[in-house]
């Protein structure tokens, strides 16, 4: 980049023939603190098939990322192109306060990958292929993302897409909130407007100290994405709203000072990993009225119903809960995944006499555990059930029972014996008891039929192993 550049300002108007910046293009502009931008700047079709245009987006990637002193970008509002934001186009710009966008921004699909990109470079399309930065990343004093419409409350656009409410972001008429602000101070309400709250809407906004929601419109269903509120460290306490129905796995990845949350009656399906990395959660609670979850001491259960008439399954107790030992309630059957993953307190768990499955991750990077007699009704203990659990060094199985055991998924079969071109991605390991390196000695119970791969890998300092004959 061109480092002792202080001011950048092109042509306004019609004046200007700029249309595009192309990635990088001012990138460790270290000394640069103002970009004036015309608005001549458009996407860039370059070829189309059939109704889809393959794009060059106005600015690209990164394109400003690094200017560590940019604090004002200021677009010419009007035209009537489309434009779109690259990946990472103001990445650790750290002193960009506030940004007015004009409302032609819109999605595009990239010109040489084939993916789909939103107005403010959000990936649409194969999301799971890995983290997309937010183009603010690192911008920790912006506040505010504001969508200007022209002189008489329009968009600039026919079929505007990108809109703003309270320095806030949206997309699809306002029924998508896509970005917060990483510098956000204080909290924000969720209109009851809103049907999705996007994934990695609020990645990384530190000082975001509450998310509540406006009251009314129950029936309209709410969806939070996965990893919506990753990183926001100032959350403490939060409340979802009764239309809340969707939470995406990871939704609140790391949020380490939330130490209570509630979760709407509606709640459809849960998972545990929702509250990785809540180091500080002590009580997970459910509102009145649902028909699927239930709370007892902060620890998540199913719902007591006309179907369920007693506690069978187990979903969640948090990571911060102080307790040494914790007894299951006697009517519980199953663990669910990833139940008492990365608690760091409990050191005994006592299992009930009917429990029956123990499912995958269920006790995942549990390090402080050390003792668990695993009953005689237990038929499956899943993948990575006990993965990690580094102080477990009292591990017992109750013989008797009339139900086979599998340790690990039994219909799993190594294909790669079979075949030396599968892709290792492909292979599911067992991994059941990895690095519990604590045990000594371990029994089978003569009921076990199934040990899947690699149950014991890295546990140390085992020195026996008794396993039964009649194990496949």
């Amino acid at each position: 980049g061109a480092t002792a550049l202080k001011s950048l300002t092109f042509e306004e108007g019609t004046a200007s023939s700029l249309q595009q910046i192309g990635n990088y293009a001012f990138r460790y502009c270290y000394e640069l603190t103002e970009v004036n931008l015309p608005k001549s700047l458009t996407n860039l079709t370059a070829r189309q098939v059939g109704s889809t245009k393959y794009n060059r987006t106005a600015i690209g990637h990164y394109a400003f990322a690094d200017c560590t002193k940019l604090s004002t970008v200021n677009f010419e509002m009007g035209g009537d192109r489309e434009m779109t934001f690259g990946i990472g186009v103001f990445n650790n710009c750290p002193e960009l306060t506030t940004l007015n966008l004009p409302s032609r921004f819109v999605s595009y699909t990239n010109d040489l990958s084939g993916e789909e990109f939103g107005p403010l470079g959000e990936r649409l399309t194969n999301k799971a292929s890995g983290y997309t930065p937010n183009i603010f990343e690192g911008c920790t004093k912006l506040t505010a993302i504001n969508v200007i419409m022209d002189d008489n409350g329009k968009p600039f656009l026919a079929e505007n897409e990108l809109t703003s409410h309270d320095g806030v972001a949206y997309v699809d008429e306002g029924k998508t909130l896509l970005r917060i602000p990483v510098g956000r101070v204080a909290a924000y309400e969720v209109p009851n407007t809103v049907e999705r709250i996007d994934e990695f809407a609020a990645v990384n906004a530190e000082k975001l100290t509450a998310i509540t929601f406006e009251e009314g419109n129950d029936a309209l269903e709410l969806m939070i994405d996965q990893r919506a509120f990753e990183n926001c460290t100032s959350l403490t306490n939060v409340i979802l709203a009764k239309r809340v129905k969707v939470l995406a796995p990871r939704a609140f990845l790391n949020c380490t000072n939330l130490t209570s949350f509630e979760l709407s009656a509606n709640l459809s399906e849960f998972d545990a990993t929702v509250f990785e990395g809540c180091t500080a959660l002590a009580a997970v609670n459910v509102a009145t009225g649902s028909l699927k979850y239930s709370s007892k001491d902060g620890v998540l259960f199913n719902a007591i119903n006309d179907v369920n008439t007693e506690v069978n399954t187990l979903y969640y107790y948090p990571a911060s809960k102080t307790d040494k030992v914790y007894s299951v309630p006697s009517t519980v059957k199953t663990i669910y995944s990833y139940a008492f993953s990365n608690n760091a307190n409990l050191e005994e768990v006592i299992l009930p006499l009917g429990l029956q499955a123990i499912d995958s991750y269920a006790f995942y990077n549990a390090t402080a555990l050390k003792t668990v007699n695993i009953r005689k009704n237990v038929a499956t203990i899943g993948d990575y059930a006990f993965y990690n659990c580094t102080a477990l060094e009292n591990l017992t199985f109750e013989e008797g029972g009339t139900s086979p055991l599998s340790i690990g998924d039994a219909n799993y079969i190594n294909l790669s014996v079979f075949n030396s071109e599968t892709s290792s991605s492909n292979v599911k390991y067992g991994q059941t008891f990895y690095n519990c390196y604590m045990l000594t000695n371990v029994t089978l119970p003569e009921r076990t039929k199934f040990i899947a791969d690699y149950t014991f890998e890295k546990c140390l300092g085992l020195k026996t192993i008794n396993i039964p004959n009649n194990v496949e």
